[in-house]
């Protein structure tokens, strides 16, 4: 796809070929106005041009001028990618009729030619401002005047927000993304905070909010503008460096830096975090400060864990059912276990949530294996056991499914698939809680909000069972989850070093225990290693 000059048109919305809620992104297609200059190449056989872009909150019957630039799909022929909007004035009668017809709950081509006929061509001004008019045609009753007033409100503040985006620079991309996030109150939501759009609006950062701010005439120098930066530094070393909180200090430091002006002191920034502490919109735990969703995600995740923790296994994990199963489970894989495994699966059957780590080729798999076979003994007959495996990722959940034997997903997907059933606040959450067995393999990847997500759904009767490497790096997203299991006194947790004959003959699993151990560790490529070449 090859992208021409910029390149300007008016016209009038004629089609919608598609559009997508989700991303925004849509085809339509428009009517050139008369006097339009357009390209004979760009124009279809029905005399059309096609645009596209973030633009599906445009409706049929709209008149606009676009400003982008003209770009050729190998597919589709050329098209107008829109990068900015102007609404502009119907044209004529038609076109007022069409929008109506298109656009407007509880007008169909009927009621709008009624409404056409008694206004012309001021039916949207009168609309805007004295909708109530609409009592007096003749045809239109009550209940229909009520429809259409409030259907126009609501199409009157997408139009409002088009031509408020176009006065203050926000990108025609994120409207779709506005609208849907703030609805008819979108415009006072960002008079009142431009800085909400950085938090809100998934590619808006603080850069381009700020533009937006000193657009609508907020001062550089400002209580909002510092309080905006120090949320912004809290979320980026959170994205960025997988920080929950920054000591106080830093983040004062921080942000003064960040600003780049010299009106902005160190005393002023540490009484605008003090001021946003207080408002609640920060959390300040003893000088280390949070954003209120990261310590909610710790504080939720910590209580879920204690419910968990303190209620007792069931009862076919007890007494002699419970030995008979450890039993099994020992025995199954056919292996001699080191005394390290045979602890592991012991402790770990013993627990309500446990934890077995270690590096790779310590057998980590045949671990799991082992206590699996252990629950499903312990559950056979009357004592029903169900099992539950997720991993963080598709590749670790179908690795989990082939070793295992048994179905496990992603973390994600059976989360996703359990919101769907609840409403928050509904009382319907301890319904589909997560009962039985829970097993999450790699678990070094979970962050702290994955976490404390996944403990919502999980009943506290349940029992879970971590694998993971606590010497990999930690996840990508806020938190170092597993590690700080491993430093909990009241979870059980195995580390496993023992690492097996297999194994061993991998020159990766060696070095990397080696590392792991403080010692250097030599590498000495074979024959096939010593002829590749790389390119410099």
């Amino acid at each position: 796809m090859t992208t021409d000059a910029p390149f300007n048109i008016s016209g009038t919305i004629d089609r919608v070929l598609y559009k997508s809620s989700e991303s925004g992104y849509a085809c339509m297609k428009l009517r050139p106005d008369v006097d339009a200059n357009v390209p004979y190449r760009l124009k279809g056989a029905d005399g059309l041009v096609a645009v596209v872009g973030s633009i599906s909150e445009l409706g049929i019957g709209q008149r606009l001028s676009i400003a982008g630039s003209i770009v050729e799909n190998r597919k589709y022929g050329p098209q107008v990618k829109v990068e900015s909007i102007v609404m502009l004035e119907p044209k004529d009668i038609g076109d007022i009729i069409l929008y109506l017809t298109k656009n407007v709950k509880s007008v169909g081509p009927h009621y709008a030619k009624k409404i056409v006929a008694a206004w012309g061509m001021e039916t949207f001004k009168i609309l805007d401002t004295t909708p109530e008019k609409l009592y007096d045609i003749k045809g239109i009753d009550k209940v229909r005047a009520e429809g259409i007033k409030k259907a126009w409100a609501e199409n009157q503040s997408l139009r409002d927000l088009l031509l408020f985006a176009t006065q203050v620079e926000i990108g025609h991309a994120f409207i779709a993304k506005i609208h849907k996030s703030y609805g008819e109150s979108a415009i006072q939501t960002i008079r009142d905070d431009p800085y909400r759009l950085a938090r809100d609006i998934v590619g808006i950062g603080f850069k381009k909010a700020d533009e937006i701010a000193m657009n609508l005439g907020v001062p550089e120098v400002s209580d909002i503008r510092i309080r905006a930066a120090a949320l912004f530094l809290l979320e980026t070393s959170a994205q960025t460096d997988g920080n929950c909180y920054l000591f106080r200090h830093d983040l004062i430091t921080k942000t003064t830096e960040f600003l780049e002006n010299l009106q902005i002191t160190v005393s002023m920034v540490a009484d605008v975090v003090t001021k946003a502490a207080e408002l609640g919109i920060i959390v300040d735990d003893e000088g280390r400060v949070y954003s209120q969703d990261l310590i909610q995600a710790e504080r939720d995740a910590a209580i879920r864990l204690r419910a968990i923790i303190e209620s007792a296994l069931p009862r076919c994990l007890s007494g002699q059912h419970l030995e008979v199963a450890i039993a099994e489970a020992v025995s199954y894989t056919g292996l001699e276990l080191h005394q390290t495994q045979i602890e592991a699966i012991d402790r770990t059957m013993r627990s309500k949530v446990s934890v077995i780590t270690g590096g790779p080729g310590v057998g980590k798999t045949t671990i799991t294996k082992a206590v699996v076979a252990g629950y499903e003994k312990a559950g056979e007959g009357d004592n029903h056991i169900s099992l539950s495996l997720m991993a963080p990722t598709g590749k670790a959940s179908k690795r989990m499914t082939e070793v295992i034997g048994l179905q496990a997903s992603t973390i994600h997907r059976r989360l996703y698939s359990l919101s769907k059933m609840v409403r928050d606040g509904d009382a319907i959450l301890e319904a589909v809680q997560i009962r039985g067995v829970i097993i999450i393999d790699e678990f070094s990847m979970v962050d702290i909000k994955t976490f404390a997500w996944l403990l919502k759904f999980i009943h506290h009767s349940a029992i879970l069972v971590i694998v993971g490497d606590a010497d990999q790096l930690p996840s990508v997203g806020p938190g170092s989850v597993l590690r700080d299991l491993l430093a909990t006194p009241s979870i059980a947790s195995t580390r496993l070093t023992k690492i097996f004959r297999q194994a061993a003959e991998s020159d990766i699993i060696r070095h990397a225990h080696a590392i792991n151990e403080g010692m250097s560790a030599t590498w000495r490529p074979s024959r096939s290693h010593r002829s590749c070449r790389t390119k410099g």
